[in-house]
């Protein structure tokens, strides 16, 4: 996939250059890309857009057995520890929707933001804490195949 990215480090377009061949899946890409943020070029020191390249290894349509989490007691510890005290003391919260990108053994490889909580500073926080999980793998046919998964990682004040 080619996107091009602005000088605010948001995608302006997206392309899939070779598509799955499961236009639904395609179509989650392109918005998993729209949602994604990078820095921008830089051209004399100054911010420009151009394109480049996204990959997406792996897909998660079609699995028989979907992953599930091993460390549920180290995502809450992570959730604890991420949680900016300042953040809690001006009592933001907010549910950010990760994408993540496990492997075949289970360990996340990628994490973007796929839906935003409305505050960068918990969406950081909330791929902090996606990074952290450690699943077993999903199956297709009794093997064990890489997947993108979604979940929502929300930061409440109790």
């Amino acid at each position: 996939m080619s996107v091009l990215v602005g000088v605010d480090g948001r995608v302006r377009e997206a392309k899939i250059e070779t598509g799955s061949g499961l236009p639904a899946f395609d179509q989650a890409v392109l918005l998993a890309a729209r949602a994604a943020r990078f820095l921008p070029g830089m051209v004399d020191c100054k911010p420009v857009e151009q394109w480049t390249t996204m990959r997406f290894p792996g897909e998660s349509a079609g699995t028989d057995v979907p992953p599930s989490y091993l460390n549920k007691r180290e995502m809450e510890r992570a959730l604890v520890r991420e949680y900016q005290p300042l953040l809690r003391v001006r009592r933001i919260s907010g549910t950010t929707i990760v994408w993540v990108y496990v492997d075949e053994q289970g360990m996340v490889r990628e994490a973007m933001v796929r839906r935003s909580s409305g505050h960068t500073a918990i969406d950081r926080a909330a791929l902090r804490v996606a990074r952290v999980a450690r699943l077993s793998p999903a199956m297709k046919d009794g093997e064990p195949v890489a997947v993108w998964i979604s979940f929502p990682v929300n930061f409440s004040v109790r």
